[in-house]
């Protein structure tokens, strides 16, 4: 039986589109491997077993597809940026079959990303998973919320504002960032709470273990929002408790080798000109 590579395009970018029918023609008349091309955004690929999960585009296309898994079976990830940050979708366009052929004969380096397990008192049994954030924040945009967090059943701040961000060191140069959350190490086990717009002196973000188990509740006058890496939303009443904690299972992005901070260096802009105060070991 051949393995299968789940293959997403961002419809939007032409490139992307052509890059995923290359990659699909490429791999037509290869016994060992199966290429199952996805333009859909409501495909649900954890019905299948995937070894690996190539993406075109940008980061939201990265967070688009591993959300059509549970997060419990995602393959490595191995993107290609064509859009603008690219901290995600971190591999260059150029050699993409070759890319893919190191990937499948595991020559990519491998980044093992925290994820987020969420639960939700009315489905219990199943499980909601984010990658970069997950957002509760009003319904009805303009109106803030009052927001209650407790850490491991202690109630740790009570607050009105436009609501709070529970970001995984992935999601901490995303959303998190900016309402003034701390950049993380990628591969670091914590989680990150920062409020939006809090209405409150003395705001402060909050970094916490991967063993954490954090609550949210809101007291607003109707439902709020619920926000997964901007794309799962689900509704959530007044006084309903909304759990979050790290998920058992982590998320590996593929990569040719690079420095650690290379992608904060190149995206932040916190390079020096070259050659200028040379660092010396």
């Amino acid at each position: 039986m051949p393995e299968n590579i789940a293959v997403v395009a961002n419809t939007n970018k032409p490139a992307a589109r052509r890059l995923a029918q290359m990659v699909a023609r490429d791999f037509k008349d290869n016994p060992q491997y199966r290429v199952v091309l996805s333009e859909d955004y409501d495909d649900d690929l954890s019905r299948q077993d995937f070894i690996l999960l190539v993406v075109f585009g940008g980061d939201g296309t990265v967070l688009g597809a591993v959300s059509r898994f549970r997060g419990d079976s995602v393959p490595p990830v191995l993107a290609f940026n064509l859009g603008r940050l690219g901290y995600l979708a971190g591999n260059s366009p150029k050699g993409v079959v070759k890319k893919i052929r190191d990937a499948l004969k595991n020559k990519l380096a491998g980044s093992n990303r925290l994820m987020l397990k969420i639960l939700l008192p009315r489905q219990k049994k199943t499980a909601l998973f984010a990658l970069n954030e997950v957002v509760l924040s009003p319904a009805q945009h303009g109106r803030m919320i009052p927001l209650q967090v407790t850490v491991n059943g202690e109630e740790v701040m009570y607050t009105r504002g436009d609501g709070v961000i529970v970001a995984t060191p992935t999601g901490s140069t995303a959303y998190a960032l900016s309402v003034g959350g701390p950049i993380a190490s990628p591969e670091l086990e914590a989680m990150i709470i920062a409020h939006i717009c809090p209405h409150l002196l003395a705001n402060r973000p909050l970094v916490l273990g991967p063993r954490d188990r954090i609550c949210l509740v809101h007291h607003a006058d109707g439902p709020a929002e619920l926000i997964l890496d901007g794309f799962n939303r689900q509704q959530v009443e007044p006084g309903e408790i909304t759990e979050v904690m790290a998920a058992p299972t982590k998320v590996c992005l593929l990569s040719p080798p690079t420095g650690r901070f290379a992608i904060f260096r190149e995206k932040l802009g916190w390079s020096f000109e070259k050659g200028r105060f040379p660092l010396k070991p």
